[in-house]
């Protein structure tokens, strides 16, 4: 059961990551970590899940990693 917990955990987190990015365009993960309410290790888990889909690019630049929407992949 804990498993479905964690399932549907992931994809709220998704789901607010996507809004946020759309919102504010290209982020760095760290600003996404420090203002989320999620704990970390659950936001970088979502992260991965949204590149795995191809929802989102991340991008090094510098000492950081840049999340950065794919709007032709939400169909916008």
């Amino acid at each position: 059961m804990s498993d479905v917990s964690l399932m549907t955990s992931l994809g709220v987190i998704e789901g607010e990551l996507l809004t946020y990015v759309e919102e504010h365009g290209s982020t760095p993960i760290r600003r996404l970590i420090r203002e989320s309410s999620w704990p970390m290790p659950m936001v970088m888990m979502a992260v991965g899940a949204l590149a795995r889909e191809g929802l989102v690019r991340l991008i090094r630049h510098d000492l950081e990693t840049i999340i950065k929407p794919v709007p032709e992949a939400w169909g916008g």
